[in-house]
């Protein structure tokens, strides 16, 4: 495994929340990418007052790219309703960044084990993003095992759209510490 990236995931801006997660092995790999694009467009664009593409874009162009990406969505929903998935993640502690992710579970997985993360993001808990990974790191921690998976290498766009996403996460997660802070 490379351990320059690791270390790079470790020393990288991330987002920490409780998110919905699952490993996949790769007996059940699923095709991802148009799937993560979208979700995390739409997880953008729901933490945003108005959601600027390119400030070249004129408001119309905008506006229907909005349009086609929620008529995306829904289609994927409803064919996805339809299809079920059996498997429901479970709901813990992520750590998110471009790089990777890591999360704490029962039971130990292979080191160096290639397979999919399969998560959910708070804004879109209903759309899956399923982004191929190899677990770069499993050890001991309390009761469980620290995993930390690698994602294999993103598109520019998909990377782009995740350090977006993690930069306006922390951002929200500043904020609401100060503001608790501010009300004691």
């Amino acid at each position: 495994m490379d351990l320059q990236r690791l270390h790079e995931f470790t020393d990288s801006l991330a987002s920490e929340s409780d998110l919905y997660l699952r490993w996949k092995a790769p007996a059940t790999l699923e095709a991802a990418g148009h799937d993560a694009l979208l979700a995390f467009r739409f997880a953008i664009e729901m933490g945003e007052e108005r959601y600027s593409l390119r400030e070249t874009e004129s408001d119309i162009e905008q506006a229907l790219f909005r349009v086609d990406t929620k008529l995306d969505l829904l289609l994927n929903l409803m064919s996805r309703m339809l299809s079920g998935d059996p498997h429901e993640p479970f709901r813990r502690g992520v750590r998110l960044n471009p790089l990777g992710v890591a999360w704490q579970q029962s039971e130990v997985l292979p080191r160096g084990q290639h397979g999919q993360v399969s998560l959910r993001l708070e804004e879109l808990p209903m759309l899956p993003i399923e982004l191929p990974a190899t677990l770069a790191r499993v050890e001991t921690r309390g009761h469980g095992y620290l995993c930390t998976a690698l994602f294999d290498p993103l598109s520019g766009e998909l990377k782009d759209l995740v350090q977006r996403y993690i930069f306006r996460a922390h951002r929200r997660q500043v904020a609401e510490a100060r503001a608790e802070r501010g009300n004691r």
